[in-house]
């Protein structure tokens, strides 16, 4: 407003803005809402509100990113801005950030969203934007394989790092950056920002685990815990964290002590919807949006007890044991002479990969630990075995305290997806463990 604007577009937020948008419409700003979060009964009085989750909106395709509505809107734009010939480039050259924003929006990997991704990875791998080559060679991806992986847990956590600590102008610069000395100077700051929040979450997470067990066994549907100084960029990460751990529905608010209010960030499992269950609680809150799997919201400190017991009885009344009791579907049982580069190639044709499109989950049975370690500061579980006289490495992520529970020369049958680990030139098969058991 400062700088005489004449119109906001907003992204990734505005459907429950109404505050926000009457000031705007007060003050004679129009405002675009591009979002994709669901909406409340009703809209914010926005000149438009692009979102396929709208009640009248009848686009076939609901599940897309924030980034894929904005897509869309600009392929409807470029029609009356661009010459005919040019489109088609023009949309192409868009799609490795369509990509990137899809994928670490945790978007399900379905429909139109595989097709939009599967297409930007391989504008991703080739990028030419000075941004995202300086993010790439950062997080020590630059040779790699760019996959949903790639995006998932090296781009896209440190782009995300910028606006949960500093500020997501960072990130916006350093994918606007016209010459590689400064993209790197925006990519070594961000990568910086993601050592700290890596930091803050692992601090968190340990708080939180300490807070839930203090309350002893976790007989709730829902866990619902809230810290004095959790860092408010965090406590997203840290509730995915407890809702891994517990398989549970898991909710992390943080007290904002400056005005007397608390901050939250829910994460869903068992099929739990968690912005309706925010929306029952709709009149101890000030502020609330999300959708099904994810939600955030703020209200009075004075509610938050009021809060936790309403949500706690909501999840109770609406889940089940069942529905908590975690379960790992097999898709094949493997046989070691299936385990090869071919058959993980031939895989890939399914690819990408990510939420309702999961990598095929394989079990493997009488594999014998030949060595093991745990990896990443102890996070992570590294392991050779021998699997029908193969040599397999294999990799079990956050699991790295199973090495005391396991000996080398134990025989284990193994849950696992298979995938290509790239080192110094070399590839080698590599088994992504999901669970092991002694073999019978």
């Amino acid at each position: 407003m400062d700088e005489k604007a004449s119109l906001i577009v907003t992204a990734d937020n505005g459907i429950a803005s109404f505050d926000a948008v009457d000031h705007a419409n007060a003050s004679g700003v129009d405002v675009v809402v591009i979002d994709h979060h669901s909406p409340q009964d009703k809209l914010p009085e926005a000149l438009a509100i692009v979102n396929p989750n709208r009640l009248d909106c009848t686009y076939s395709f609901k599940g897309l990113a924030a980034v894929g509505v904005a897509f869309k809107v600009v392929q409807a734009l470029v029609g009356e801005c661009i010459p005919q010939q040019e489109r088609r480039s023009y949309l192409n050259s868009l799609l490795d950030l369509v990509a990137l924003g899809t994928v670490a929006d945790v978007a399900p990997m379905v429909s139109e969203n595989r097709v939009l991704t599967r297409r930007g990875l391989q504008v991703l791998a080739q990028t030419e934007r000075p941004g995202l080559r300086a993010l790439k060679e950062a997080s020590g991806t630059r040779d790699q394989p760019v996959d949903t992986t790639t995006i998932g847990f090296f781009l896209g956590p440190r782009i995300n790092s910028a606006g949960r600590l500093a500020s997501a102008d960072l990130a916006l610069n350093l994918l606007r950056s016209k010459s590689g000395q400064e993209a790197e100077i925006y990519a070594e700051e961000i990568n910086d920002l993601n050592q700290q929040r890596q930091q803050l979450q692992k601090a968190g997470v340990s708080q939180a685990e300490m807070q839930v067990e203090a309350e002893g066994p976790v007989d709730t549907k829902i866990i619902v815990v809230k810290g004095d100084d959790w860092h408010l960029g965090v406590i997203g990460l840290i509730s995915g964290r407890l809702t891994e751990s517990y398989r549970r529905p898991s909710v992390v608010c943080t007290e904002m002590r400056d005005d007397d209010t608390f901050t939250g960030s829910a994460r869903s499992a068992g099929g739990y919807n968690m912005v309706e269950g925010i929306f029952r609680c709709a009149d101890l809150l000030t502020e609330y949006g999300g959708h099904a799997e994810a939600a955030g919201f703020t209200g009075p400190t004075v509610n938050f007890p009021a809060f936790k017991q309403r949500l706690e009885e909501d999840a109770d009344a609406r889940l089940s044991n069942d529905d908590l009791t975690p379960c790992l579907e097999l898709d094949a049982h493997l046989l070691p002479h299936h385990i090869s580069l071919q058959t993980i190639d031939q895989l890939d044709t399914l690819a990408p990969f990510g939420s309702g499109n999961e990598p095929p989950l394989f079990l493997v049975p009488k594999c014998q630990i030949e060595r093991m370690g745990a990896v990443g500061k102890g996070a992570h579980l590294k392991l050779s075995l021998d699997v029908g006289g193969q040599k397999c490495d294999a990799i079990w992520w956050r699991q790295g305290e199973r090495v005391y529970e396991l000996s080398e020369g134990d025989t284990v049958d193994v849950a696992c997806a298979l995938e290509k680990n790239t080192w110094n030139g070399k590839t080698r098969i590599q088994l992504v463990l999901e669970d092991l058991r002694s073999s019978e």
